[in-house]
């Protein structure tokens, strides 16, 4: 891999990360300095919208911010209600 150099300049407020708290986190910020190694992001979806296979009933699951993982239902919250082959909804529709 080439070894390049890039000189980003932006014209928002620059923050310490010293003055970094829990109100920034999920935005963009500008801090100085110099990037001495670089690895890939790992991405987390914040919400979800689930769709039910047989009756196209939707689910949003909003998450937390951290580590923790989501709780996908294995049963569809309108199984009582036929589908739109007129047939309830089973386990794992979602």
């Amino acid at each position: 891999m080439p070894h390049f150099q890039v000189q980003i300049h932006s014209d928002e407020n620059a923050r310490m990360l010293r003055d970094l708290q829990s109100n920034v986190v999920g935005q963009m910020v500008v801090v100085p300095g110099i990037i001495t190694a670089a690895s890939k992001t790992y991405i987390k979806a914040i919400k979800i919208v689930l769709r039910c296979t047989n009756c196209g009933h939707e689910k949003d699951i909003k998450g937390k911010y951290g580590y923790g993982g989501y709780y996908i239902p294995r049963i569809c919250d309108n199984a009582k209600n036929p589908g739109l082959d007129k047939q309830p909804c089973k386990m794992d529709t979602y």
